[in-house]
């Protein structure tokens, strides 16, 4: 038997053969950390030291960054919302985003647990090509409920 938890939880699996076959790794050990593949998308596995085997399903999220330098904001997703940071900031590669820094985090929200969903909000919001909308959402949790539902549906 397993419990689930809300978005960013976890499932208590009880049976590492069932666990493996879940997310296609052989052998999962005691003490040993797995990133695997779930039918919803990514997920970590842990095991703990008593022999309780869980899989967090990650959250996904709409992060939006601004630059001072260059006025202007970056719409993104991630499961990471701090690790998207840091790599926006100390770029490896010329892109978009390292030709504007420093990036602050103006806002994010969570989506789901299916990046499919995050990366359909995050084109709903490109496509919108709106700094007024970009505003709207940082500014008002109400409006950043209607536009989940609205890129959603």
């Amino acid at each position: 038997g397993f419990q689930k938890f809300s978005a960013g939880g976890c499932i208590e699996i009880n049976s590492i053969s069932s666990l493996a076959q879940l997310v296609r790794v052989p052998n999962l050990g005691i003490n040993q950390r797995v990133l695997g593949s779930s039918p919803r998308g990514r997920a970590e596995v842990l095991s703990s030291k008593i022999g309780r085997t869980f899989l967090f399903y990650m959250t996904y999220y709409i992060y939006i960054l601004y630059s001072v330098v260059g006025d202007k904001y970056y719409v993104g997703q991630t499961n990471d919302v701090a690790r998207r940071i840091e790599e926006h900031n100390n770029p490896t590669r010329s892109t978009y985003t390292s030709k504007y820094l420093p990036w602050e985090l103006s806002c994010y929200f969570a989506v789901g647990e299916e990046r499919a969903s995050a990366m359909k909000v995050e084109k709903y919001i490109k496509k919108q090509k709106s700094k007024n909308f970009i505003k709207e959402l940082i500014s008002s949790e109400d409006f950043r409920s209607l536009v989940l539902a609205d890129a959603l549906k």
